[in-house]
């Protein structure tokens, strides 16, 4: 299962709004028989520690994994011009 965007508006941080989220996601994927749950997070956020905590593991440097993006533009024109 790939998690696209989770947020926790700040008046409700601190308040176990994100682990419940974040359980209900793991659950949701096993039950769906999906065997990992992947996500990407900005090298800024500090919820990179949140994640680490409940045993997300960071593949960056170990799997040497790259985000990539087709913008709408390169999208269309992968998809028309390059025939």
């Amino acid at each position: 299962m790939y998690l696209e965007d989770i947020c926790v508006a700040s008046d409700f941080r601190g308040k176990n709004v994100g682990i419940k989220l974040l359980k209900t996601v793991a659950k949701e994927a096993i039950e769906n028989n999906c065997h990992k749950l992947d996500f990407v997070v900005l090298n800024w956020n500090p919820a990179q520690e949140f994640y680490k905590k409940y045993g997300a593991r960071d593949l960056t440097s170990k799997e040497q994994w790259h985000l990539y993006r087709f913008s709408a533009e390169d999208m269309a024109k992968l998809a028309f011009d390059c025939e």
